[in-house]
């Protein structure tokens, strides 16, 4: 008996209409997570999300099993978020001096974070380093496979790494000094 990815799958493969509509209604919460991640707001999330499915109905022939399905979009919606941000942004190189974390960070404070909370702190991040933090921290990208993707060296992308880590660091220390005047 054939699971329901299995259904979905062949009748992707033959373009039929319910079940491209049945991929949609089953991927697109997770997929528009992983396009939040990249983009600052949830309209430009939607967006690449959208161009994201437009690709995955062009080239679904050249997927071959079901069970690659879903690491296969993330790819996709990963490619068009930086096309996306390639064409629509300045990479700006922001400097070590900018950050000056000087307070330590109590692991408690991670208690009381949401999921929005996390995704509003990386969205705050400058396009590079949230670029680079994103492939490498999230998806588990090499520092040289986010170098080919980006057209970076590999030293840039793990600078970029430490800066956007130290920038995450800062908003953190921002909210736990929030929680701690409530």
């Amino acid at each position: 008996m054939k699971s329901e990815l299995e259904i979905i799958f062949e009748g992707c493969k033959c373009h039929d209409p319910v079940s491209q509509s049945n991929l949609v209604r089953r991927f697109a919460p997770v997929l528009l997570t992983v396009a939040r991640r990249f983009m600052r707001d949830i309209p430009s999330s939607e967006d690449v999300l959208q161009d994201a499915f437009v690709l995955v109905f062009k080239y679904f022939d050249q997927l071959e099993h079901a069970n690659a399905m879903e690491s296969w979009m993330r790819r996709i919606v990963i490619n068009v978020a930086l096309k996306d941000l390639k064409k629509s942004h300045n990479k700006t190189i922001y400097t070590e001096e900018q950050f000056f974390p000087d307070n330590e960070i109590n692991p408690e404070i991670f208690s009381k974070f949401g999921f929005e909370d996390i995704l509003n702190m990386i969205s705050k991040l400058p396009n590079g380093y949230r670029e680079i933090f994103n492939l490498n921290v999230i998806d588990g990208y090499s520092h040289e496979n986010i170098g080919e993707l980006l057209g970076i060296n590999p030293s840039t992308s793990r600078s970029q790494l430490s800066r956007a880590r130290k920038f995450l660091q800062l908003e953190i220390e921002k909210m736990q000094n929030e929680l701690e005047r409530i």
